[in-house]
């Protein structure tokens, strides 16, 4: 990921859809901080995506998602969530925000939730945090 040292370590982990809804959004793209204006935490995002228009298809991809995974028994394998944890401890989504989005807004279809954690000094340094 560009703008990040050699130096993280990574770790997976497993997280509950309550947990993904804590997520931070990266704040790179102005279709998630359009949804989450004021935490930029996921479950704010997953509130806002039916009513808040991103400008681009995100609501859209999302919303597909979201019924892709209601409607799939079983639930489809979707890729691991990718994060940097911030130096306040909070995590920040570098890959995976409309995975997580819709992973929020069908919880109740979701047991658990594969996510790399990356921890180092020099991700206080990364510009999208």
């Amino acid at each position: 990921f560009e703008g990040l040292a050699n130096d993280i370590s990574w770790r997976r982990i497993r997280m509950t859809p309550s947990e993904v809804g804590e997520l931070l959004y990266a704040s790179g793209h102005a279709a998630w901080t359009t949804l989450a204006p004021v935490t930029r935490k996921v479950a704010e995002g997953a509130s806002n995506v039916g009513h808040v228009f991103t400008g681009d298809l995100t609501n859209m991809i999302v919303l597909a998602l979201a019924l892709r995974i209601s409607d799939s028994h079983p639930m489809p394998v979707l890729p691991e969530i990718i994060c940097l944890r911030h130096p306040d401890g909070h995590l920040v989504i570098m890959e995976g925000h409309t995975r997580a989005t819709a992973i929020a807004l069908v919880a109740h279809k979701v047991p658990n939730v594969n996510v790399y954690v990356g921890s180092s000094p020099s991700v206080a340094s990364w510009a999208f945090l």
